[in-house]
């Protein structure tokens, strides 16, 4: 008889239709054809009649007293827990609750965590206004001339707060000798490094993000498991029908038929955390469900900056004998952004006690945005407590068991 759908009406208030899931019930059993001999109105009898002369029909074509449902299913194996109804399938096609003849509330679950990348702002820059050319290059007074290598320096450089006004920084006697006492004048050329590129105030502007697609983090399967316990209390589907379950079965409401696999109620067994599932069991087929809630999510946007690029300064450095740039101009270089210059100092050993950068000009560049960019992921948590299910193969509509 196992594997077989047998239909039993119960001596209960309302008829019950009684089947075999996972090889319960069995063996011979003699039922007598005539009303009044003992056994006539044995349940496993009563069942018998009703597969040969089914109930007719209402006048509509639906079932004139046609009887709920209710089968044996085997006992959890050691180590789990159940057996109860579980519905797994598509998450936005869950059942919002339990059927009240299947059982009572039990838990909700999720599986295959879908967490695509956060739609991210867009990183503009505002218009460059009041662009700065900070006149501070590294000045050294050589003691030979521009065309020479590398010679003994006297450094003048100014400091970094420096706004190209006239400046006295260290200055230099008539006659210095670098080092002293070497015959060597100090004076010789002064050479200047590169301007640094312009402070372009490039200040980052935050576009609200297109949500070209969702970034919502969704779960591909849910899953509602249903407390049987709850069931008898109902309508006791199973009545004095008990017996008819062996010792390694329970009585139980008949799970509605499925049309696919893939959305189904199933009997399962279940183990807290992730395990294999007992292959010798008729509990083969595993789903493993997760608590929604326990998502660590790791998604963000990298910040939005700007920088400005391309721009130019110029401007020209003259050196004074004075420490007030009032005196003798020695020399005027002009000097940019793009590379060092180099004067020559006329004559040689001559004072040098002051400096000045005019003709301070800007070149505008632009500014160049980076950031807004999608990087992390969201996962799940280490604390999760997943559920591992070890399920019967789901009924379905038109197979038989």
């Amino acid at each position: 008889m196992k594997g077989r759908l047998f239909l039993f009406a119960l001596a209960v208030p309302l008829p019950v239709a009684f089947s075999l899931v996972g090889g319960c019930g069995g063996g011979d059993h003699y039922c007598p054809d005539q009303p009044g001999l003992p056994g006539y109105d044995d349940p496993y009898c009563v069942a018998v009649r009703y597969i040969e002369n089914p109930p007719d029909a209402g006048a509509d074509g639906s079932p004139g007293s046609s009887p709920l449902a209710a089968v044996c299913v085997l006992n959890a194996p050691d180590g789990f827990t159940g057996p109860e109804a579980l519905w797994y399938g598509p998450k936005d096609h869950t059942p919002s609750a339990c059927p009240a003849t299947i059982g009572a509330f039990g838990s909700r679950g999720a599986a295959g965590l879908n967490a695509p990348a956060l739609n991210c702002p867009t990183c503009v820059c505002k218009s460059t206004e009041n662009p700065l050319c900070a006149p501070t290059p590294k000045i050294l007074v050589r003691s030979i001339g521009c065309e020479f290598g590398p010679a003994w320096a006297h450094n003048m450089t100014p400091p970094e707060t420096w706004d190209g006004s006239c400046l006295s920084v260290n200055p230099l006697p008539a006659g210095a000798e670098c080092p002293a006492g070497s015959g060597v004048l100090c004076a010789g050329s002064v050479y200047s490094g590169a301007l640094p590129d312009p402070v372009n105030e490039c200040e980052p502007d935050v576009l609200p993000a297109i949500r070209v697609k969702s970034d919502s983090i969704t779960w591909d399967f849910g899953g509602l498991s249903c407390n049987p316990s709850a069931a008898a209390e109902v309508d006791e589907p199973c009545g004095e029908s008990q017996s008819l379950c062996d010792a390694n079965s329970s009585c139980r409401h008949s799970l509605p038929k499925a049309e696919t696999e893939n959305e189904a109620w199933r009997w399962c067994v279940r183990q807290n955390g992730t395990v294999e599932c007992p292959q010798e069991s008729a509990f083969k087929k595993k789903f493993v469900l997760n608590n929604e809630v326990d998502v660590v999510d790791g998604r963000d946007c990298t910040a939005c900056s700007c920088k400005g690029v391309g721009g130019k300064c110029y401007g020209t450095l003259r050196v004074y004998e004075d420490e007030a740039c009032a005196t003798i101009e020695l020399m005027s270089n002009m000097k940019s952004s793009e590379g060092p210059a180099c004067g020559p100092v006329e004559p040689p050993g001559n004072a040098i006690g002051s400096m000045k950068l005019t003709d301070q000009l800007y070149v505008p560049g632009t500014c160049k945005a980076s950031g807004g960019l999608p990087f992390g992921a969201a996962t799940i948590s280490p604390e999760n407590k997943a559920v591992t299910w070890c399920c019967m193969e789901a009924e379905l509509v038109g197979k038989s068991k």
